[in-house]
């Protein structure tokens, strides 16, 4: 197995600065997108089950 790690390490790919700029860029998006969509649902589903008056 390490050297199938050590194999992985010496790849060099040829991916240009401002694709992995973008690529960065939106792979944080999505987590914030996803977050906030989970913390949306949980307030919703909470304030559905809310039954104070």
């Amino acid at each position: 197995m390490p050297k199938i790690l050590a194999a992985a390490a010496d790849v060099v790919t040829e991916m240009p600065f401002s694709e992995v700029l973008l690529k960065s860029v939106l792979a944080y998006l999505s987590i914030f997108l996803v977050t906030g969509v989970i913390i949306g649902a949980v307030w919703l589903l909470g304030k559905a089950t809310n039954k104070k008056k």
